[in-house]
């Protein structure tokens, strides 16, 4: 299966990196409505507010509401791992505008 999941990646390094950000996304804002879901009442009634938070979160764009920002202690973990996966998400995205951008030689 990582033989499989290299290709693709080798293969179409955009489309694994957009699935790569909607996966990051989709889990993120999952585990942090649940992580927030007893300290935070706005995240555990809204599914949206968490959903930005990791939006927000993964770009790292600073313009969290203090409605949405995390309150307890595995929620502020969630926020650390989402920016971790935000800042391997760019190196990805980077580095397959690099590939896809290199010539071939004469």
């Amino acid at each position: 299966t990582l033989l499989a999941l290299r290709l693709f990646i080798l293969k179409s390094p955009l489309l694994a990196s957009s699935h790569f950000l909607l996966g990051c996304v989709a889990v993120g804002s999952y585990c942090y409505r649940v992580a927030e879901s007893s300290t935070n009442p706005t995240a555990s009634v809204y599914y949206w507010d968490s959903l930005w938070f990791v939006v927000d979160t993964l770009t790292g764009l600073p313009v969290a509401d203090e409605v949405v920002e995390p309150k307890g202690q595995f929620g502020r973990t969630i926020a650390v791992v989402v920016r971790i996966m935000g800042i391997l998400w760019y190196v990805l995205l980077v580095n397959s505008f690099k590939e896809w951008a290199k010539f071939a030689p004469d």
